[in-house]
């Protein structure tokens, strides 16, 4: 049985983090990407809930992948993926081009003949070689210029360069995400469905 009108939403769900010297450290989310049928609330709907989330930011979800109590839910019809666009100012022999995304440094040594052309080319590559780590996308514009765009909608990154590059945001982060506090069971011809109710929480 298919869901109707589905719509790609993105799940982010807490992991358990660890314990280091004492002090936990939260761990790095895990990021599911499915289609799920997103519907208003309605009468029935609204007797469910507690009377303090029983507004018009709260959203019923109908998916046959898995929602979680805690998960966080994304529509990519909500979010914009950030863009930017990094340039290569000034040309420099043996020179250090670095280029930090959400805190991971990229070094490309420009060595002897540099052009821009091959700074951005040694420094898309790394980048390039990361990219489903860093859950962004790299793409060499060959003028130059190197664009940057975070591959999951409506996460932010963070973008810092040396000071022979430029970086400029073309998009910014757009981002709304729902929480999930009440889950129903949903399922039809022992096929199971996941009915979740997630609520609006501030704009990241």
């Amino acid at each position: 049985m298919d869901l109707l009108e589905n719509e790609e939403i993105v799940i982010k769900r807490p992991t358990a983090g660890s314990y280091v010297k004492g002090r936990h450290v939260a761990g790095v989310p895990e990021i599911l990407t499915c289609d799920a049928s997103v519907q208003p609330l309605d009468g029935d709907d609204l007797l469910l809930l507690p009377e303090a989330n029983r507004n018009m930011d709260t959203l019923k979800w109908y998916s046959e992948t898995e929602i979680r109590i805690d998960d966080y839910l994304k529509r990519a019809s909500e979010n914009v993926a950030q863009i930017n666009t990094c340039t290569i100012d000034s040309v420099v022999d043996d020179t250090d081009y670095v280029c930090t995304i959400n805190g991971t440094s990229f070094t490309y040594g420009s060595g002897t003949g540099a052009t821009a052309l091959s700074i951005v080319a040694g420094l898309y590559a790394l980048i390039h070689a990361q990219a489903a780590v860093l859950l962004v996308d790299a793409t060499d514009n060959l003028d130059g210029s190197y664009t940057l765009t975070s591959a999951v909608i409506g996460e932010p990154i963070t973008i810092t360069v040396d000071a022979n590059q430029s970086a400029v945001e073309d998009t910014a982060n757009v981002s709304k995400q729902y929480r999930v506090l009440k889950i129903k069971d949903w399922s039809s011809h022992f096929i199971p469905h996941y009915k979740a109710y997630g609520f609006l929480l501030e704009e990241d």
